[in-house]
């Protein structure tokens, strides 16, 4: 938002995305904003305006952002994850007004610590009516994360060429792509905001918007995490991308191990398949990737889905958390049959003779660990 569209807003005061708070509100207040927002259609919290639309100010933006990320992981209940809440910091007239940007949360409902629940409607904030709860609970579990949007980004954003190289089935009558087929296929939301699936399987450049949505890949010196390491990469691109990319990193840095060869790669790609299609986008952690001198571990940020444990994943249990990525790479082939993946990355291993991968649960975390000796 430029500071002068941040002016037109308050000119036109406070409505179904707008609310203006001075910079003496208090945290629950400011949680029962945040709250509406997520529950709703997402928008923006003004703090440093007044009901009248006059600007006050803040009088420390720094220290009123580290309030607003209190608010967020202590004021609401679940905690609003980071990258559904962004601020800005705008110079009017020499008095600093900060703006949180709040995006439709992806666990709805949202309530606060005090246990109220509030939406939004053209009159502003409100308790949810026990209709308006229902409706919450019944949206939140056919919205899945990556089919949030990002209002920051922009249909330009994503990349026609590509998008129409993977789905030529998408082309219009004039060989383009029309923005209601994206919104149909969940690339674009209604409003035309690039989805956070859309971006990182079509976009131009996802992590512009989501740094996190990287892998980063480590060849370790020895078999204990530090500083001294022979290779390191950064993963930025689409999720097929950074598919091909991590694959060719484990490639090129896996040790020579006697008695293996050639080393179950396919095994390896699995599970960082598993990872890319399966983790939580909603934490601010990226897919990281550490090869030792005796194992491989790949660590997903974000715990299992509801009743999935690791023994029913060795079964073949299954559930779908990205849906629009998931999607895609179910379309080029990187994943077939949902849930077939870890007993196929089993099959493999054990044709290998390789040792069976640990599959451990930590913290907020899903770690696979690829021994390489019995």
């Amino acid at each position: 938002m430029t500071t002068e569209e941040l002016e037109e807003r308050i000119k036109l005061g406070e409505d179904l995305k707008t609310e203006f708070k001075s910079g003496k509100a208090q945290p629950d207040a400011i949680a029962a904003a945040i709250v509406s927002f997520a529950n709703s259609a997402g928008g923006a919290l003004i703090i440093g305006v007044n009901d009248d639309r006059s600007i006050s100010g803040v009088e420390d933006s720094d220290k009123t952002l580290l309030g607003i990320t209190d608010v967020s992981r202590n004021n609401i209940e679940p905690a609003l994850p980071s990258g559904f809440i962004t601020a800005e910091k705008h110079n009017l007239g020499g008095r600093v007004v900060v703006v949180i940007n709040v995006t439709r949360g992806p666990q709805r409902p949202y309530q606060t610590n005090k246990g109220v629940h509030y939406v939004r409607s053209l009159a502003g904030k409100s308790r949810a009516t026990r209709q308006e709860l229902l409706h919450l609970f019944q949206s939140a579990r056919s919205l899945f994360p990556d089919e949030i949007p990002l209002e920051e980004a922009a249909v330009e954003h994503i990349d026609a060429g590509r998008l129409l190289e993977k789905r030529p089935e998408m082309a219009g009558p004039r060989g383009r792509v029309e923005d209601r087929s994206m919104i149909n296929a969940k690339i674009l939301s209604e409003d035309g905001h690039p989805t956070l699936g859309g971006l990182l399987c079509y976009g131009r450049n996802p992590q512009q918007f989501r740094p996190y949505a990287r892998i980063t890949a480590i060849r370790q010196k020895g078999v204990e995490a530090s500083e001294n390491f022979y290779d390191r990469e950064e993963i930025v691109a689409t999720v097929e991308e950074q598919l091909q990319a991590a694959g060719a990193f484990i490639r090129k840095n896996m040790p020579a191990v006697s008695g293996i060869y050639p080393p179950p790669f396919e095994a390896f790609d699995e599970a960082v398949i598993n990872a890319v299609a399966h983790r939580d986008y909603s934490l601010n952690a990226q897919i990281r990737i550490f090869i030792y001198d005796n194992r491989i571990e790949i660590i997903s940020p974000g715990r299992l889905l509801n009743t999935v444990t690791p023994e029913a994943m060795r079964l073949g249990c299954h559930t779908v958390r990205n849906q629009i990525v998931f999607s895609y790479l179910s379309l080029r082939r990187f994943v077939t049959d949902a849930g077939r993946g870890i007993p196929n990355m089993l099959r493999v291993l054990r044709a290998s003779n390789f040792p069976e991968p640990e599959f451990a649960v930590v913290a907020s975390e899903f770690r696979v660990i690829f021994p390489f000796n019995k």
